[in-house]
Parts: structure tokens; sequence; C-alpha cells
């Protein structure tokens, strides 16, 4: 009973370590988020015009 468990315990740290990789590529998403950014950059800017030009109204 001892040696199966001890076997799987080998098993799922193979799998752990193996299962980890450097193959993703998360650029697209990184480009999305920096995209995002800079949208709500402009609306905070545009938000702010508008409230100024509202309180001089």
């Amino acid at each position: 009973m001892k040696k199966i468990q001890s076997y799987a315990v080998l098993l799922l740290m193979a799998l752990t370590v193996f299962s980890c990789g450097d193959d993703y590529d998360d650029t697209g998403l990184r480009n999305d988020i920096s995209d995002l950014k800079s949208r709500v950059e402009k609306l905070e800017a545009w938000c702010s015009n508008a409230n100024s030009q509202l309180s001089a109204l």
C-alpha cells in the first residue's frame, strides 16, 4: 500500500513539473490591456473637461 502511495505522489510530482511551460503567449492580452488603459485615460480626460465646462455654465 505504501508503495502505491509513493508511486502516486511521484506521478503527481511529475505531472506538476511537466505541465508547466513557457509556450504560453499572452502578448494579445497585454496589448488589449494597454489599449483599455489608454481608452480609460482618454475618458477620464474627457470627463474632467466636461465637468469643468459644466461648472463654468
